[in-house]
């Protein structure tokens, strides 16, 4: 595998929405996730729980209806 071009610093990650996604997912549900490959891995092995979690994160406005993902392959 080839080298990054670039990497975000520390602070850059921790100050991101993405790691405050994460951070809120961990305080719920007691899961940890040490980097972006293992949230990612959690998104696609419970995808229901996991798009749920971003519309409540998101504080998207409207009724999320009784469908959380549909054909999510």
């Amino acid at each position: 595998m080839e080298k990054p071009l670039w990497n975000p610093t520390q602070d850059r990650i921790e100050s991101s929405r993405l790691y405050a996604f994460q951070k809120t997912i961990e305080a719920k549900t007691g899961k940890t996730f040490p980097d972006y490959d293992s949230l990612w891995q959690w998104s696609i092995t419970d995808p229901e729980t996991f798009w749920n979690d971003v519309w409540d994160f998101c504080g998207l406005i409207g009724e999320k209806g009784p469908t959380v993902l549909k054909n999510g392959n």
